[in-house]
């Protein structure tokens, strides 16, 4: 038992220095220039679109009713 534990151990730990080899995420700013927004591409139209179900249900209308 005590041999597998330690084999189990060197296998996790050689899969992850061979996992180091550069790819997965990658550190550091991106290379890409940034939308003119500053926001990813259909961010906005995802805000606009779930910006109706923010709204507090029975809030008081922006503008007052009408005096009679």
């Amino acid at each position: 038992m005590k041999r597998f534990g330690v084999s189990l151990t060197l296998a996790f730990i050689t899969a992850a220095i061979v996992g180091c080899g550069g790819g997965g995420i990658q550190e550091g700013t991106s290379k890409e220039p940034p939308p003119p927004s500053g926001q990813p591409a259909g961010f906005q139209e995802l805000m606009q679109k779930d910006a109706g179900k923010m709204k507090l249900k029975g809030a008081r209308p922006k503008a007052p009713p009408a005096a009679k």
